[in-house]
């Protein structure tokens, strides 16, 4: 072979090298790109979840936001409510159970002194005797004792008796339907008064009421 041929191929030899290497080396250097590129995509998403599941933890972990509170009626503006209203907007079967309590208060009430003593304690008797001041808390009891036994309201299943039950704990005498709250009490403004404090009523139709029992009724049952 001629010198100058096989310098030509020696050449030609060295430069397919060259570009062969050269190749090799862009080659290289994509795959190195493409792969950093798609370890940054990773490393963007992985950052992008976490963000996301700190930001849920915070959201789930945060105090909540205040609760709004309804604003407390006085007993003066619970008295305002016009009679009647608050029964009138009962259902059929409630109005009908607040009827039923309403006559079994007035069947109680209208007990006789002899009757009354009789459904009292002996205990309470006595104690009766002794301090004027507890005879009509005592018979105030009874009442709402006699009023939760009276065959009519035992055999409501929509009232349901709490008060008495449920000795020191502020709870209504009685519940009538889905949370209807109703108490039997004396009909003097003072015992009126007491019982529309409580946070459990708001309005004069949920206090069933007897009239005031005379004192002269009182010394007969504690004689």
């Amino acid at each position: 072979m001629a010198k100058g041929t096989v310098a030509a191929v020696v050449k030609g030899v060295a430069t397919d090298a060259g570009n062969a290497a050269s190749n090799v080396a862009k080659s290289i250097a994509k795959v190195t790109t493409e792969a950093a590129e798609k370890e940054e995509a990773n490393l963007a998403r992985i950052l992008d979840n976490e963000a996301a599941t700190a930001k849920s933890f915070s959201d789930i972990h945060e105090d909540p936001p205040a609760a709004t509170t309804k604003p407390k009626k006085t007993v003066a503006e619970k008295k305002q409510g016009t009679p009647g209203s608050w029964v009138s907007g009962l259902s059929d079967a409630d109005r009908a159970s607040y009827t039923t309590l309403q006559n079994a208060v007035d069947r109680a009430a209208n007990r006789s002194a002899a009757d009354i003593r009789a459904s009292l304690t002996p205990r309470q008797v006595a104690a009766g005797q002794a301090d004027p001041w507890l005879r009509s808390q005592f018979v105030g009891s009874d009442i709402e004792k006699t009023v939760a036994s009276d065959p009519a309201v035992f055999g409501d299943s929509n009232i349901v008796h709490q008060g008495s039950s449920q000795p020191g704990q502020p709870v209504s005498d009685f519940v009538i339907g889905d949370g209807k709250n109703v108490d039997v009490t004396g009909a003097s403004q003072s015992s009126i008064d007491k019982h529309l404090a409580r946070d459990y009523y708001d309005h004069p139709d949920q206090l069933i009421t007897y009239p005031s029992i005379p004192q002269s009724k009182l010394n007969d049952i504690f004689r």
